[in-house]
């Protein structure tokens, strides 16, 4: 066996027990306290990565093709399938000017559903 060197032995006998000593303030329970409160802190922190990790990522439904979103406009009444349009027709294709702003507050200035049903129609064929 090898033989070691008492600085050696010194410093494993004095890692053997590192502890507060009997007569300092707190004593026990204040090494309890704090190794309670490490154990919350780590079981905390655990939960938190976990909880993070476990979650499940939800992906956004595809958004309807514009095809599909006037056939649900056909079957509004005239007036809100006009606006339905034009709001289609500004997502869509916010270049095309189917109105002039200023038209849109004056009443039997609105084109009629089925030109800008067209239009739109005839923007998608374009884009495809």
């Amino acid at each position: 066996m090898t033989e070691q060197s008492p600085q050696t032995e010194a410093l494993l006998l004095a890692l053997q027990d590192i502890r507060l000593p009997g007569d300092a303030p707190g004593g026990f329970w204040a090494e309890a306290a704090v190794a309670m409160a490490l154990g919350v802190l780590v079981a905390t922190g655990l939960a938190m990565v976990f909880a993070g990790l476990s979650q499940r990522r939800v992906r956004p439904a595809p958004a309807p093709q514009l095809s599909e979103q006037i056939a649900v406009a056909r079957r509004l009444p005239e007036e809100s399938r006009i606006l339905a349009l034009l709001h289609l027709a500004r997502r869509h294709y916010p270049q095309v000017q189917l109105v002039p702003p200023q038209a849109l507050y004056t009443p039997g200035q609105l084109p009629a559903a089925q030109e800008v049903e067209a239009v739109l129609l005839a923007q998608e064929a374009g884009d495809a």
